[in-house]
């Protein structure tokens, strides 16, 4: 994991490195109807203590929400990162102040809530864990494409993990030591999610958002929860289905590998799994396919590489040419759109209970990158994870 951590460093310094020569570097457009608000808060668990804190304190994760928004209007474009986190950046890696004020996303800074996927009384809501080291906002093409098509996203940036995390009040957070023990890293991101979603309801979401005294009213008494992880937070996701499918519905995975004990007691679905096309993880699912019960899709998706699933891959076209191997041969643009897609139609079916899922049932010729694996029939590849002897 300590691989992916130094690739997305590597990938962002080197970008960083040259923005400062444009005058706006703009993640992809929306596809879906909606606009979308993204805002920021901290909330605490008193029952944890914090076991990467420096000092005794509970565990405080902060969250950053994309959500559709009814319109846009007087709102103001919202900055891919806070402020002291930017700052932060652009000095750790040498770049002009400022530089990263040029990046464009497509969201809207705060905004009132509109949950349109409400149905039945229940809204669907999406919890998302990024790769180990990794922020939420580096995953902010494909979040908030999610949202755009009505879902209520939650990102969950995990203390002393996410690096540099910058509290609400101004605070940063740097990256303690975490991969020393990456199943302890892994149990306590799961806490975190567990935690989470004992957290949500109609109330504390119209607290934690934008919105006005009608906002209970259109949410609904019921939230239905899923959960998605890239890299490491794809262990977290099944951790939590393993702890508690009464919480998470079902969970999506990007690209990323199995801890103990999930590598020898299994979880249930339904599990989509997106793999890179040069995966980190194959030998192991491979070998571990089978302790999945229930509903299960494993993809490849052709020109990825483990560091594909994030930002950055959208961000390089728009920069000179040069050697990007790290990040795939994929279009960022397009890959933005078979995550979407493909999340979307399995969010779709497990949340909603819609219909289809004509992508989840074979291989479509509008996404002829998107291979389906048959890992019950699979070999172990020479990879890094194949048992020695």
């Amino acid at each position: 994991m300590q691989k992916s951590k130094a690739y997305y460093w590597a990938v962002l310094s080197i970008t960083l490195c040259i923005w400062s020569s444009y005058a706006s570097i703009e993640l992809p457009k929306l596809l879906g109807p909606y606009f979308v608000g993204t805002k920021r808060i901290e909330v605490i668990d008193q029952g944890r203590l914090d076991p990467w804190a420096p000092t005794p304190n509970p565990r405080s994760p902060i969250l950053q929400f994309w959500y559709p928004l009814e319109s846009n209007k007087s709102l103001h474009v919202a900055p891919w990162l806070p402020p002291n986190a930017r700052t932060s950046i652009e000095r750790d890696w040498d770049v002009p102040p400022g530089t990263l004020a040029s990046l464009k996303t497509q969201t809207f800074a705060n905004g009132f809530a509109i949950f349109p996927l409400t149905t039945n009384n229940t809204t669907p809501v999406l919890v998302f864990s990024p790769g180990s080291g990794g922020l939420c906002a580096w995953y902010s093409g494909f979040l908030a494409s999610l949202a755009s098509f009505g879902y209520t996203i939650i990102g969950v940036n995990h203390p002393y993990d996410s690096s540099p995390l910058e509290r609400p009040n101004g605070e940063l957070i740097l990256q303690a030591n975490t991969t020393d023990d990456i199943e302890l890293a892994a149990k306590v991101r799961r806490d975190d999610v567990l935690w989470l979603a004992g957290q949500i309801a109609a109330e504390s979401l119209c607290t934690w958002l934008p919105s006005d005294t009608a906002c209970e009213e259109r949410l609904g008494l019921n939230i239905s929860l899923s959960i998605f992880r890239q890299s490491l937070g794809r262990d977290t996701a099944n951790l939590a289905m393993q702890d508690n499918m009464t919480l998470y519905k079902s969970g999506m995975s990007i690209d990323g590998p199995f801890f103990s004990p999930l590598n020898k007691t299994g979880f249930n679905g339904p599990l989509l799994y997106m793999a890179a096309d040069k995966s980190c993880c194959h030998d192991m699912l491979v070998k571990e396919w089978s302790l999945i019960s229930g509903w299960k899709l494993a993809v490849r998706v052709n020109g990825t590489t483990h560091g594909s699933f994030s930002d950055a891959s959208a961000l390089v076209p728009q920069l000179p040419t040069g050697d990007w191997g790290d990040i795939g041969s994929i279009k960022g643009s397009r890959l933005n759109e078979i995550v979407v897609m493909y999340t979307k139609e399995f969010w779709d079916w497990t949340l909603l209970g819609k219909g289809g899922g004509i992508l989840l049932k074979h291989e479509s010729e509008e996404y002829p990158e998107v291979m389906f694996e048959h890992l019950e029939q699979d070999e172990i590849w020479e990879g890094y994870l194949k048992e020695q002897p």
